[in-house]
């Protein structure tokens, strides 16, 4: 947050009072008589007046004196009283100075002396009453946006005369009228969709409000004397737009704008002040428009739409001298170009020409860009433009005489990616080059030709995958930036070449085999370092890089150790990212001058406690860390601002983040383990934070101490750690011999038991009475349970036991589905009081007395396939069932079941093989 402080001027010129006689007035005094001649006049001083002003203000007092036989000769100011000025001039006429801070109303007062030639002098005193803005504090704010940007300082008030804002949510604008003495604002990235209630600010110039949703400008036109307007990425809809009421607007940024919405260029082109327009992504109706706009000096007109395919406007723009029309590719003709000799920076890639011969006549041009052009493009054509310091052909069809580019001289800057080089040779008649881009150039082996391009200060030659020597690079000492990522795949890139580049400010390494990086170890005046996608097991010793601040180390997959690293002690910006076989993290500890830490995706380090050492981190981010419980290892960072720590699954506690008193941003998204009642405690401790956090966070937590089995406990933390959230479970594990410590999970509806011992106790389950289906699967089970204690239990799964008796003898009222399949029943001893049974399968067992059925009237389905049945005639009572399996039941009479179909209308019955 920048803030710059009010400049009001008050003037006071008082008008000259002439006195007829002798003496002055007010607080003068007059020096002694002179013998033998007529009295010297001592001057007269006019009276001051009432003077009031506001802190800060900048203040000009004229003082006003006269002398009746003489000249006034000189004027001292002297400060009697108040807090004192700052830029004092005190030896003028005119006193100047800046009003003083103040908290609180006062006065300050000076003195006058004013001197005549002859030596008389008189002195008057003048008080000013400066009075003091609202503190930030005293204010009251609708929206908490304005506490987060002006956080509470002596230099912070409501006289501020700007306020920037980036990256803080807003959802009003009212309060900037709590600030008159606004010339400038700046709110972007806020996420601020209304702005309805922006007050019309007189003194406003300049207004950003870029990177937010805003959909309704309307209030905007209502800022007369804005100057500078940025609205760039927004989604503007507005029908009316009222541009002609911002006459003095100079520099107009609309970039992104709209949203599914066109914009007039007529609707603008009253604003004949402007001097930089940028319309970039916009869909432009009636381009034509801004011919009329003939100040323009700055124009960007990229991707505008289909609307957009003719240049004749710009025969009127005199000014111009940086225009961008990349990616229309409706412009096919660039002869209205051929004129523009104003122009110094141009801005072609991506647009629908072939042609690009009338560029040739644009001899003032110093910068040029036509990249990603579907085009052969003839660089002989190019050649008279001897004065480009910056060239841009990137992703191009084809470039032929390449050669040519031996007379651009001054190039300064060269961007060849994608151009299907096979030589650097051109090069060593570039004497000027300092910036060279040559990327993904894929037939590119050779680059002997940069060996003499000493000038070079910026070199990426990275994603040549046919490039594997870089020993040339040794010569270009005045390196400063170095990309060589992603050369030959199939040897390791010697680096020793690097070594006598000392100069060397930033080196980028990615996706490459190394043997070792220790010829890096003199590159004293490195200051950003990224090593990514390295088939390295090591680092190297980074005392020696006392310059370094900023490393990234990112999906080094084999590295096994950061030691090295404990030696970049003046680093501030940290990133590691997917190291997979990284188990310890202790050598960071060193980095006690870091400010941002990143660090991702490395699973295998157990303690975080390094994080302690780190007492100046501002930033911390660590993402996917199943280890970590509490955060009492960030109890020592008091410079903490931001703080993101997600899918931690295991993090508990966060009690620590309450006394780090300028943590204002935190992130705890997918923290499975986190109590909402530890968040909500911390919302009310710290109000002004900004917490994010997941919908699901844990009500009532899981106690996992109360089970006495780790498989089971298991199942249920891969369900989750919330009681609330968990609604079913099931475990498919083997080995589970407890089922002590699921009494807690009382929420759940469904569980679902694997392979169960004989010997298990089921009383926990009882505990349980919101359940609803239960099934105990696959397992040892001799018998069935007494479960009459779960009074919602409908669906009951005994499948695949070894359960020999039916014998409920406690009612089950709810219980609608009873599976007892592939057991070993032989006989169905009690199983009454079920009045809602209508689904029960006793497939594949040993019975053979189903006279106990007969009660289950409610029954509408019975599987009773693969059983050694021989009497079916007591199931005629049960007349609402509807299917019947009797399937391998060889000892059935047939008739049974004939008569037993027609005592029960609707029947369905898959009867035994002998029967069909």
């Amino acid at each position: 947050m920048t803030v710059i402080k009010n400049k009001n001027v008050v003037l006071l010129s008082m008008l000259t009072l002439l006195s007829i006689g002798c003496g002055g007035g007010g607080s003068s005094s007059a020096s002694a008589n002179i013998p033998n001649q007529q009295a010297n006049q001592s001057p007269v001083i006019s009276d001051f007046g009432e003077v009031t002003a506001y802190e800060r203000d900048a203040i000009i007092i004229t003082g006003n004196a006269s002398d009746s036989d003489g000249t006034i000769t000189s004027y001292v100011w002297q400060q009697t009283a108040g807090t004192t000025v700052s830029s004092l001039v005190d030896d003028q006429k005119e006193l100047s100075f800046i009003a003083p801070s103040v908290s609180a109303d006062e006065t300050l007062s000076f003195t006058l002396q004013a001197t005549d030639n002859n030596g008389a002098s008189v002195s008057k005193s003048v008080d000013i009453s400066i009075s003091a803005y609202d503190a930030i504090d005293n204010a009251v704010f609708e929206d908490n946006g304005f506490k987060q940007c002006l956080p509470s300082s002596a230099e912070n008030d409501l006289g501020l005369a700007e306020i920037h804002c980036d990256g803080i949510e807003f959802t009003s604008l009212a309060d900037l009228a709590l600030f008159p003495n606004l010339t400038k604002v700046s709110i972007s990235n806020a996420k601020l969709n209304d702005i309805s209630t922006l007050p019309e600010l007189e003194l406003l110039t300049y207004l950003d409000l870029s990177d937010n949703g805003i959909q309704n400008i309307d209030t905007v036109f209502g800022l007369a004397n804005l100057i500078y307007l940025d609205l760039s990425n927004n989604s503007v809809y507005s029908n009316n737009l009222a541009f002609e009421r911002l006459a003095k607007l100079q520099t107009f940024l609309f970039s992104s704008g709209t949203y599914h919405y066109s914009l007039d260029a007529n609707s603008f082109s009253e604003l004949t002040q402007l001097t930089v327009l940028d319309l970039s992504n916009v869909y432009l109706v009636n381009p034509q428009g801004i011919e009329n706009l003939v100040n323009l000096t700055d124009l960007k007109l990229s991707n505008v739409g289909s609307r957009f395919n003719a240049l004749s406007f710009l025969a009127k723009l005199e000014s111009l001298t940086h225009l961008d029309i990349s990616h229309n590719n409706y412009v096919t003709d660039l002869s209205a170009l051929a004129l523009k000799d104003s122009i110094t920076h141009l801005k072609l890639n991506g647009i629908g020409t072939t042609d690009f011969t009338p560029i040739s006549d644009m001899t003032s041009l110093v910068s040029l860009d036509i990249s990603d052009n579907y085009a052969e493009i003839d660089l002989s054509e190019l050649q008279g433009l001897i004065d480009l310091e910056a060239l841009n052909m990137n992703n191009v069809s084809a470039i032929s005489n390449l050669d040519s580019l031996k007379q651009l001289t001054k190039l300064k800057e060269l961007s060849l990616q994608r151009a299907d080089l096979t030589s650097v040779s051109f090069v060593e008649s570039l004497p000027n080059l300092e910036k060279l881009n040559i990327q993904e150039n894929s037939r590119l082996s050779d680059i002997s030709g940069l060996s003499t391009a000493t000038q070079l200060t910026y070199l990426d030659i990275s994603n040549n995958r046919n490039l594997d020597d870089i020993s040339s690079l040794e010569n270009l000492t005045n390196l400063e930036y170095l990309n060589i990522g992603r050369l030959y795949y199939n040897a390791a890139i010697d680096v020793s070449p690097l070594a006598s580049l000392t100069k060397l400010s930033a080196l980028i390494l990615a996706q490459n085999s190394y043997e070792n990086l220790e010829e890096l170890v003199n590159l004293t005046a490195l200051e950003e370092l990224s090593i990514s996608s390295a088939n390295i097991t090591t680092l190297f010793d980074m005392t020696n890089l006392l310059s370094l601040k900023s490393v990234v180390l990112e999906d080094l997959t084999s590295l096994t150790s950061l030691d090295g690293l404990e030696g970049a002690v003046n680093v501030e910006s940290l990133s590691l990212t997917r190291m997979y076989s990284l188990n310890d993290m202790t050598p960071v500890s060193a980095l006690t001058k870091l400010e941002m830490l990143t660090v991702m995706n490395i699973n295998n380090v157990e303690s975080m406690d390094f994080l302690s050492s780190l007492v100046n981190l501002k930033q911390l981010e660590v993402y996917a860390n199943n280890h970590v419980t509490s955060l009492d290892m960030l109890a020592n960072l008091s410079s903490l601002q931001s703080l993101k720590m997600t899918s931690m699954s295991q993090l508990v506690d966060i009690s620590t983040l309450t006394d780090l008193i300028k943590l204002t941003t935190i992130d705890l998204t997918n923290n499975s383990s986190l109590l909402c009642e530890d968040i909500n405690s911390y919302l009310q401790a710290r109000p002004e934070s900004t917490l994010k956090y997941s919908s699901n966070c844990v009500e009532r937590p899981i106690n996992f101490e109360l089970f006495d089995d780790e498989t089971l406990a298991a199942c249920i933390r891969n369900r989750g750690n919330d009681i609330a959230d968990i609604t079913s479970i099931s475990c498919y594990s083997s080995g589970i011999k407890s089922l002590n410590g699921i009494e807690q999970m009382n929420n759940i509806s469904q569980l679902s038991l694997y392979y169960l011992g004989d010997d298990i106790d089921y009383a926990p389950l009882n505990e349980l009475k919101n359940l609803t289906t239960l099934e105990v699967i696959y397992g040892q089970l001799t018998f069935i349970p007494d479960f009459s204690e779960l009074p919602k239990l409908s669906n009951l799964n005994l499948r695949g036991n070894r359960i020999a008796s039916v014998n409920i003898e406690n009612t089950l009222p709810a219980l609608k589905y009873l599976t007892l399949e592939s057991n070993i029943i032989d006989e169905i001893t009690y199983i009454d009081n079920m009045p809602s049974l209508v689904y029960l399968n006793l497939k594949n067992n040993k019975v053979l007395n189903i006279s106990k059925l007969q009660s289950l009237g409610e029954l509408t389905e019975l599987y009773l396939s693969y059983n050694d049945i021989n009497d079916v005639t007591l199931l005629s009572n049960l007349l609402k069932l509807n299917y019947l399996n009797l399937y391998g039941n060889e000892n059935i009479d047939c008739a049974e079941i004939e008569d037993l179909e027609q005592s029960i209308s609707n029947l369905s019955v898959n009867v035994p093989r002998h029967c069909q």
